[in-house]
């Protein structure tokens, strides 16, 4: 089941993100009456090109070091954001792109509205944009199915015009979440339990089948995965705090999130030059399974420690979040 359905992980972190890092817009609105644009997005590269461009310099001397053939072009695919298009150097790197796309498009329309003085954050019209999104994405999705009738992950999953539906389901939620005068945040405490169920049974399909078993899993399959991450979202926030122990462990893992992603599979990788360390070697699955998850960690502990942390500070330093 974990092979199964893995992989959709990376859509609760699309919506997880569209709520975050778009709350951060509707907060400043909301403060302040307006948006710096700029700020906003030096701020964000500050967090994630200098932990990029470390795993790329370090896969590089790993490549060269090994005796194999710098890619250069995956390189570049890398360096410019261009993963999912383009070449690159690792399989997962493509969310990367899907992002950096997705918020580069979302700063540059409200730089417009605010240039054009536009109501942007009038509920009604920013609604209905992100709606329309979303249903544009799932038809687009549809097309590319009809066209492509042989499941691949590069031309069905990677490609950023077909998943700006996930981030802009979490941009929606965040519209209405950060409302002075919300009433969502009060909603999803009364409805915690049924929004969490329903979220997970939505995940649910997709540890039971495979993505390519049928052309529906990767068109409307991806907009149900939004909607249930949408509802675990509102579930889990709303959620009375447990355990200190559980609350550490996640906040643990929130904080070093983004360098765990970036390096869980760069350990696969090099440790499968060592004999017994990969698949139909001396090991079982579970036991190398073991072994990854706990290099993953401690390598996104490590990079958040000695890249993310710091870069951070300067970004705190010259360029600090706005505030009323």
């Amino acid at each position: 089941m974990l092979r199964t359905g893995g992989w959709v992980g990376v859509d609760l972190f699309f919506v997880l993100s569209g709520f975050l890092v778009s709350g951060l817009i509707f907060a400043e609105w909301h403060k302040t009456g307006s948006v710096r644009v700029v700020r906003f997005m030096v701020r964000r590269s500050f967090k994630i090109i200098p932990s990029l461009y470390c795993l790329v310099v370090v896969t590089v001397v790993v490549q060269h070091l090994s005796g194999g053939v710098v890619p250069w072009k995956g390189v570049a695919g890398e360096l410019l954001f261009l993963q999912n298009y383009y070449h690159r150097l690792w399989q997962h790197t493509w969310s990367l792109a899907v992002e950096e796309h997705f918020y580069t498009l979302v700063a540059l329309v409200a730089a417009w509205c605010l240039w054009k003085r536009k109501p942007w954050h009038n509920g009604k019209a920013l609604s209905a944009s992100l709606l329309a999104v979303c249903a544009i994405c799932l038809g687009v999705r549809i097309y590319n199915a009809s066209l492509h009738p042989e499941f691949a992950e590069y031309l069905h999953l990677y490609k950023t015009h077909l998943r700006l539906d996930t981030l802009a389901f979490g941009v929606l939620i965040a519209s209405y979440w950060h409302r002075p005068d919300s009433r969502l945040p009060a909603w999803a405490q009364k409805h915690t339990l049924p929004l969490i169920l329903a979220g997970s049974l939505g995940f649910l399909p997709f540890f039971l089948i495979t993505r390519q078993t049928h052309w529906l899993m990767y068109t409307a399959g991806l907009t149900l995965l939004a909607l249930a991450s949408g509802a675990l979202l509102l579930g889990l926030a709303t959620m009375k705090p447990g355990k200190q122990w559980a609350v550490a462990a996640l906040t643990f893992v929130g904080r070093n999130s983004y360098g765990i992603y970036l390096w869980h599979l760069a350990l696969p990788r090099w440790l499968g030059l060592i004999p017994g360390l990969k698949e139909g070697g001396s090991l079982d699955w579970w036991t190398l399974t073991a072994i990854y998850w706990a290099g993953a960690i401690l390598l996104g502990v490590i990079s958040t420690r000695l890249v993310e942390t710091p870069f951070l500070a300067l970004r705190n330093r010259f360029f600090q979040a706005r505030t009323a």
